[in-house]
């Protein structure tokens, strides 16, 4: 079976850590597990993996 395949914005990754959007984040930690399950294949833009 071909997983789904999915780009990451950049901006989902900042609901991860939106602890004044508690729904948000919890939307997005659920989404992350499932990631980490293998249930996606990701793609995300070289910008997100850039050293500030």
């Amino acid at each position: 079976m071909k997983l789904p395949k999915l780009y990451l914005e950049t901006s989902v990754w900042n609901f991860y850590y939106a602890d004044d959007a508690p729904e948000k984040k919890e939307t997005t930690i659920r989404f992350f597990d499932k990631i980490k399950a293998g249930a996606y294949e990701i793609f995300i833009s070289d910008i997100v993996l850039e050293p500030r």
